[in-house]
């Protein structure tokens, strides 16, 4: 396997598990923490930060879903500018002024650099 392929895999695996991360936090967050006790101040003394799941406290779920969040956020942005060569020949060839008949086939947008219409 050659760089890019094994680069992309890696990337997206890293995305996969890190949005499955975040949504099981997110879910554990909404549905098993009592509400309040947050950074803001609300909520000081209502039992929210004695409660732990799989020994985790609300404040470090909090923090891990908030920085695997930003992570997923950036690794995303990897993605979009790892396939930009793409995204913009697609963008060119579904937009363009061109009859159907003219366009450039889907095909040609895979390995080659976009051609000029």
């Amino acid at each position: 396997m050659s760089v890019k392929p094994r680069t992309n895999l890696l990337l997206d695996t890293g995305i996969m598990i890190l949005f499955v991360a975040v949504l099981l936090s997110g879910l554990l967050l909404w549905t098993v923490y009592p509400a309040g006790g947050t950074r803001a101040g609300r909520g000081h003394g209502d039992g929210a930060a004695e409660t732990a799941v799989l020994a985790l406290d609300k404040h470090t779920l909090v923090t891990a879903h908030e920085w695997g969040g930003v992570i997923v956020g950036l690794l995303v942005l990897l993605h979009l500018l790892f396939h930009w060569k793409w995204i913009t020949c697609q963008a060119k060839r579904v937009f363009a002024h061109t009859p159907p008949s003219r366009r450039t086939p889907a095909r040609a947008c895979t390995d080659a650099p976009c051609p000029d219409a």
